[in-house]
């Protein structure tokens, strides 16, 4: 996958179809390296723990802390490398709407441009909304 300055640095003019490639990769990339992630955090929690017994009639919730999250990566924990592939997955769309913004700016298609822009802004108030209300 080319970056996606290298569109626009093109000799030829950056148009819909350099658009829609770019972004299409962006999301297919995305989901293949959080694939990825999850998958090797789950094979990592097998050897861990894997002759572990679950007991499944006792449920424990737990909140999520992104510091303890980063700090877990750092120590290969597990559980912290299969959290930060689902938050790849979940970063993934609200990259190709960034990407999208840029790319609708640099075509210099005001209309797109301005509904891509509010849909980040959604993005972002349910983020954070949703984050406040647990």
């Amino acid at each position: 996958m080319a970056p996606f300055y290298y569109f626009c640095a093109m000799s030829k003019s950056f148009d819909d179809k350099d658009l829609r490639l770019f972004l299409g990769n962006l999301l297919r990339y995305g989901v293949l390296t959080a694939l990825s992630v999850v998958l090797v955090g789950l094979v990592l929690f097998l050897f861990q723990q894997g002759g572990s017994t679950v007991h499944y009639e006792t449920f424990v919730q737990q909140s999520f802390d992104f510091s303890a999250c980063f700090s877990g990566l750092l120590h290969g924990d597990s559980l912290s490398i299969m959290a930060f592939g689902v938050l790849l997955l979940i970063l993934t769309p609200v990259m190709r709407v960034v990407s999208a913004i840029i790319g609708f700016f640099w075509e210099k298609d005001q209309l797109y441009t301005l509904i891509s822009f509010v849909v980040l802004l959604i993005i972002i108030f349910s983020a954070i909304l949703g984050a406040t209300a647990t």
